[in-house]
């Protein structure tokens, strides 16, 4: 959560806005912190190109069936259709995530753009 308050910071200042909604069950998720932080750099990387600043980005992390559900529902801004995109940075976010043994979700429209992340959760059991 760390990582995603230090970037949300960052955008807020370039005029951003955000929603986050924080699931308030405790959990913990094994992952490798360096490709973490590559796979959140790529996102809000491509929330400062492409999200509209007129419409907040909704940001909600929850537990669902062992897993830590991560997601980034965004407007997307009508001038990005001019910016070329090669979708290699998400490809990359997708090979990362297999990497830390959870997955990458990607629905686009002509509008909205969402991103969801799923890690496996670690249960640690008190003997």
């Amino acid at each position: 959560m760390q990582m995603i308050s230090e970037k949300t910071l960052l955008m807020e200042e370039e005029g951003f806005t955000f929603t986050i909604s924080v699931s308030e069950t405790d959990f913990k998720v094994n992952v490798c912190i360096i490709p973490l932080f590559r796979i959140f750099d790529n996102i809000f990387s491509n929330l400062m190109k492409y999200a509209d600043k007129t419409e907040d980005i909704r940001i909600s992390i929850e537990t669902k069936e062992h897993y830590c559900m991560i997601q980034f529902d965004n407007q997307i801004y009508e001038q990005s259709e001019k910016i070329a995109s090669t979708k290699i940075g998400l490809e990359n976010v997708r090979r990362l995530m297999e990497q830390q043994l959870g997955e990458l979700t990607i629905h686009e429209s002509d509008k909205r753009f969402s991103l969801k992340l799923k890690f496996p959760i670690v249960f640690f059991s008190k003997v």
